[in-house]
C-alpha cells in the first residue's frame, strides 16, 4: 500500500495509478488512429505526416526483416532527429528488434566498447559518423548527406533499400509486453557506461503516467520543441515518444541553432518545451537578445537544479514559469514530477512521485530504514517504471537494489511536510568534513543564488592523510562583478560552519560533462588553479 502526503497533492481529475500496459510500444501509441494528415515531425522544413510515418515505419520494418534481424537481435541508431530515425526506430519496435541509441559526439573508441558489449548487428547513423561504426557491423546511412537512391542488397542494405519493402502485415507477431524496446547505456562520467534495458511494457507505463498526470488539453495543440538528442531517455521517452501519444508535432532542429529555434517559435510558438537547465538559459539568452517571447507554454527541465538565476532570464522572455523533475534512466526517466499547475510549486521542488510509483528516502548507511519529512536521504523507489537489472552485468545490479526490492538511485533528496521532494546531491559524491558529511550541490545551489554567479562548484582537498577542507569556485555571467566574500558571507549565515568553503575562486569554465553536468571525478583544486580566470 503506498503512503504518503504527496497523494494529497494530486489534481482531482489525475488517477491514483495507471492500469497494468499488456502491449508493446506501439500499440500503445496507437497510430493507426493519428490523422494521416496532421504533421508528427518537422527537421529543420522536412515534415513527416502521420499517414507517411506509419506507411514508412511498416515498410522498414519489412526491410529489416529482410536484412536478417529477428526479434531480441540490437540495432544501432546514432543520429538526430531527422524523419528516418523516426521512422526506423519505431520499425524496429513493432518486430522486437532492440534499439541501442548512441551519443552523436561519441568517439571511435567510445563506439568500439559500447558495439561490443551490445552486439548490434545492423547500424543507421548519420551519413558524417558511418565512417566510426566498426568494422564487421553493416551501416546504413540517413540524413542529408546521404547517397541517394542507392538500395544495398538484402544483407547490406542503403536507406533506399529498406523503404522499398512492401509494408509489414498486419498480423506479423508483436513483441512481449516484456520484452526490451530500448537498451540506453548511461552516460559512464564517473565509470565504465552501463546498459540499461528499457522494456516495452516499462516505456508504455512511463507515457501512460504523463498523460495521466499532465492532462491539460492544450499539451495536446501545437508543437514540441525537441531540443536534446535521442540518446536521453528524457528526449526519447518523455519528449519524442509522448508527443506521438499526444498526436501533437514535434519539431526538431540540427543541433543548438539559436536561429532556427527562435525562427519556430515566431512561426508556430510552441506549447511545451521540455529541455535541461543549460539549455533554457541559452534559448533565455538568445531569446532577450533578439526579442523573441516564449509565452502560454509548459517549461518542464530535468537532468540538472534549476537555479534562480535561470529563472530569473527566462521570467525576462515568458509568463510560463519553468519546472524541475526527476527521473533516471534506470526509472525509464520517470520518478518525480512537477504539476502542471506550476503555481502550486514550491521553489526549488522537482515535484511529487508518479502515482502508482512506491517512493521512499532512506538512510545513506542503512538503505532501508526510512526518514521522515526534512530529513536528507538517499531516494528509492520500485514499480512498473522501474527496470530488473543492467545488461550483462548481474553485479552492478545486485548493487543497485535494496534486499527488499527498491531501486537505489543515488540521488539525495528531501521531502517536506506538504510531499513536494528536492534534490539535495549525490550519494557519491558526498564528502567528509570535520567529521561530517557535506553534500556539494547544497553548497553550489546556495551560492547559485548569489548575483552574478552564473554556475557554482565545491570540491574537497584533502591537506594531510584523512582530513579535507572545503572549497568553491564559479563561473560569472557575462559582465557580472561578484564579490566573493558577500558570497561566503551568505554560507555563513545560511549553512552550517563545515558546509562552509574556506575560500571561493573565480574561474572561466568549469569542468563539465557532454551533458552539463559537474565532473565529480577531476582534482578540483588542479581545475581550478589552472583555469582562474583572467590566468591564460
Amino acid at each position: 500500500m503506498i503512503d504518503g502526503p504527496w497523494l494529497d497533492r494530486y489534481p482531482p481529475e489525475v488517477a491514483p495509478g495507471i492500469a497494468p500496459v499488456t502491449t508493446d510500444v506501439l500499440g500503445t501509441l496507437g497510430l493507426e488512429s493519428a490523422d494521416p494528415d496532421l504533421t508528427a515531425l518537422d527537421y529543420c522544413g522536412r515534415a513527416l505526416t502521420y499517414g507517411e510515418l506509419l506507411d514508412s515505419c511498416l515498410r522498414v520494418a519489412s526491410g529489416l526483416l529482410a536484412a536478417g534481424l529477428r526479434a531480441g537481435d540490437r540495432l544501432a541508431l546514432m543520429a538526430e532527429a531527422c524523419p528516418e530515425h523516426l521512422i526506423v526506430l519505431l520499425a524496429a519496435l513493432r518486430t522486437g528488434i532492440i534499439v541501442v541509441e548512441h551519443d552523436m559526439n561519441a568517439t571511435g573508441h567510445e563506439l568500439e566498447a559500447l558495439f561490443e558489449s551490445h552486439r548490434a548487428r545492423l547500424a543507421v547513423v548519420d551519413a558524417t559518423r558511418a565512417r566510426l561504426v566498426p568494422r564487421g557491423v553493416p551501416a546504413v546511412a540517413i540524413g542529408p548527406d546521404a547517397p541517394a537512391g542507392q538500395h544495398g542488397t538484402d544483407d547490406r542494405p542503403q536507406w533506399a533499400g529498406l523503404l522499398g519493402h512492401d509494408p509489414l502485415a498486419a498480423d506479423h507477431p508483436r513483441p512481449g509486453a516484456g520484452d526490451t524496446a530500448l537498451l540506453l547505456y548511461t552516460s559512464g562520467s564517473t565509470g565504465r557506461p552501463k546498459g540499461v534495458p528499457l522494456t516495452h511494457a516499462m516505456i508504455g507505463c512511463g507515457i501512460a503516467e504523463h498523460l495521466n498526470m499532465a492532462q491539460d488539453p492544450g499539451l495536446d495543440r501545437g508543437a514540441h520543441f525537441l531540443t536534446l538528442p535521442l540518446h536521453h531517455v528524457f528526449s526519447l521517452v518523455d519528449q519524442l515518444l509522448v508527443t506521438l501519444a499526444r498526436r501533437a508535432e514535434i519539431v526538431a532542429f540540427h543541433g543548438l541553432d539559436a536561429d532556427a529555434i527562435l525562427d519556430a517559435a515566431r512561426r508556430r510558438p510552441p506549447s511545451r518545451l521540455a529541455t535541461v537547465p543549460p539549455v533554457l538559459e541559452w534559448i533565455a539568452t538568445n531569446a532577450d537578445r533578439a526579442g523573441v517571447r516564449f509565452d502560454d507554454l509548459f517549461v518542464y527541465t530535468g537532468g540538472l537544479p534549476l537555479t534562480p538565476r535561470i529563472e530569473e532570464l527566462w521570467s525576462r522572455i515568458s509568463n510560463a514559469r519553468p519546472v524541475n523533475g526527476w527521473g533516471m534512466t534506470e526509472s525509464t526517466g520517470y520518478g518525480l514530477t512537477p504539476l502542471t499547475r506550476t503555481e502550486v510549486m514550491p521553489a526549488g521542488s522537482c515535484g511529487v512521485p508518479l502515482p502508482g510509483i512506491d517512493v521512499r528516502v532512506c538512510a545513506p548507511g542503512e538503505p532501508t530504514r526510512r526518514l521522515g519529512p526534512g530529513r536528507v536521504g538517499e531516494l528509492q523507489l520500485r514499480g512498473p517504471i522501474v527496470f530488473s537489472g543492467y545488461w550483462q552485468d548481474p553485479q552492478a545490479t545486485a548493487e543497485a537494489f535494496t534486499s527488499d526490492g527498491f531501486l537505489r538511485t543515488g540521488d539525495l533528496v528531501s521531502m517536506d511536510e506538504q510531499g513536494f521532494f528536492y534534490v539535495r546531491g549525490r550519494l557519491k559524491e558526498i564528502v567528509s568534513v570535520q567529521g561530517e558529511n557535506v553534500a556539494p550541490t547544497e553548497v553550489e545551489q546556495l551560492l547559485e543564488t548569489v548575483p552574478g554567479i552564473a554556475r557554482a562548484f565545491v570540491y574537497a582537498r584533502e591537506t594531510t592523510p584523512g582530513v579535507n577542507i572545503l572549497l568553491a569556485a564559479f563561473t560569472a555571467a557575462p559582465g557580472a562583478a561578484v564579490d566573493p566574500g558577500a558570497a561566503l558571507a551568505l554560507c555563513e549565515r545560511q549553512l552550517a560552519p563545515y558546509k562552509v568553503p574556506m575560500r571561493l575562486t573565480r574561474v572561466d569554465e568549469l569542468p563539465l560533462t557532454a551533458a552539463g553536468k559537474l565532473r565529480r571525478d577531476v582534482d578540483g583544486h588542479a581545475w581550478v588553479r589552472g583555469h582562474r580566470a583572467g590566468a591564460r
